[in-house]
């Protein structure tokens, strides 16, 4: 990959190393209304420096070598190099152009590509998070119709034992019919309302 072909995120801007723009969000135009900032060529030439230094720390003076070269400047003019190109970038907590006191810079970026992976990670993560929820939703839907079909089944099974309760409970304290006696071949004789009757156990026959 050369130079050209470079991009890195510093802050919110997307950056082609090659380039003094940067753009705010990600340079691949599919946000067309997106701002972009233009950097001096002091400012880029201090970045770039930077750049590829990564990740070592430039002394100051090599910095101001790589920036102004051979002409004279002031003690004040990386200092205010240094403010002007934070506020460009948007470095309000100055964690992109770090300081080393007494020592220099360092640029603090990612590369493209490592920021679209951790977006693809991140969208893996949500991925699987939303296949649990519905793992999760699933058992439960499953457990509810489970336990509302045993409980069915056993509200079944207690009303019919209640109404089998009352029959048990009636015959049995249904009174012997009177002058019942029984025959030689197994018959039983009996009386009912005033009606000789005849039990055939056999033939499981009432007959009067």
């Amino acid at each position: 990959m050369t130079i050209k072909d470079i991009e890195i995120v510093i802050g919110n801007f997307t950056w082609e190393v090659n380039s003094r723009q940067l753009t705010l969000g990600k340079n691949d135009g599919s946000n067309p209304e997106s701002k972009s900032t233009v950097l001096t060529p002091k400012q880029y030439q201090l970045l770039k420096c930077l750049y590829d230094a990564y990740p070592d720390t430039v002394q100051n003076d090599q910095i101001i070598e790589s920036v102004w070269g051979s002409k004279h400047t002031s003690p004040e003019s990386l200092p205010q190099l240094i403010i002007r190109t934070r506020q460009a970038i948007g470095d309000v907590d100055k964690s992109i152009l770090v300081n080393e006191p007494g020592v220099g810079y360092s640029l603090n970026f990612k590369t493209l590509e490592t920021k679209e992976k951790e977006e693809s990670v991140t969208l893996v993560e949500d991925g699987a998070l939303s296949n649990q929820r519905k793992k999760n939703n699933h058992t439960w839907y499953f457990l509810i119709v489970l336990l509302t079909g045993i409980t069915l089944y056993n509200l079944w099974n207690a009303g019919e034992a209640l109404y089998n309760r009352f029959d048990f409970i009636n015959v049995h304290q249904l009174e012997p019919y009177p002058d019942m006696e029984q025959s030689e071949n197994g018959n039983v004789k009996l009386k009912i309302d005033n009606h000789d009757c005849v039990y055939s156990k056999d033939k499981l026959l009432l007959q009067c």
